[in-house]
This record gives C-alpha cells, sequence and structure tokens, in this order.
C-alpha cells in the first residue's frame, strides 16, 4: 500500500515538474488590431455573446420546464388514471374492440 502511495506521489511530482517547465511564456507582442477598433471589436463580439448565451439559456429553461412537466405527468399516471373512472370503461372498450379486429 505505501509503494502505490510513493507511485502516485512522484507521478504527481513528476507531472508538476514537466508543467512548470514546459507551459509556454507570454511573447507579449503587439496585435494588429490596438487601441480604438479593437474596443469597437470586443464591443461588438460582446454583445453577440451575450445575445447568444441568453437565447441558449432561454431555451434551457423552457426544457427544463418541459422537461419536469413530462416527469410530472409520467410519475402520476396512475393517480389520473385512477381519479376518472370513465377513463377506464373507455380503455376497455377500445381493448376489446381492437382484441376483435386483430
Amino acid at each position: 500500500m505505501k509503494k502505490i502511495f510513493t507511485k502516485i506521489f512522484l507521478v504527481v511530482m513528476i507531472l508538476t515538474v514537466v508543467g512548470v517547465v514546459i507551459v509556454p511564456q507570454e511573447s507579449f507582442a503587439a496585435g494588429w488590431l490596438e487601441g480604438p477598433a479593437m474596443s469597437v471589436v470586443n464591443s461588438a463580439i460582446s454583445i453577440v455573446a451575450n445575445w447568444f448565451l441568453g437565447l441558449t439559456s432561454w431555451l434551457v429553461t423552457i426544457s427544463g420546464i418541459f422537461l419536469s412537466i413530462s416527469v410530472n405527468l409520467t410519475t402520476h399516471t396512475g393517480d389520473f388514471f385512477n381519479s376518472i373512472p370513465a377513463l377506464k370503461d373507455v380503455w376497455l372498450v377500445v381493448r376489446n374492440i381492437s382484441s376483435m379486429i386483430i
């Protein structure tokens, strides 16, 4: 058991050292789009991204509502079936008619 912890510790240490040595460094090179132009581009991208994220969150919310409704209907089908006595009679008629046809 002690050898396993030693091996895990050595692997973690090796990965840590390799990660620190191989991590790329920033170059601080100037891009072709600096100053006010970059601000305009960033603003445009942020507006589009915020709109897209808002639309996505709205769709996920609607999907969650439909999922909640479907789970609720699925788990309470027996209560619904037992609460309406005419539903059982209709089911018997439909079942018997379909048995005659098949």
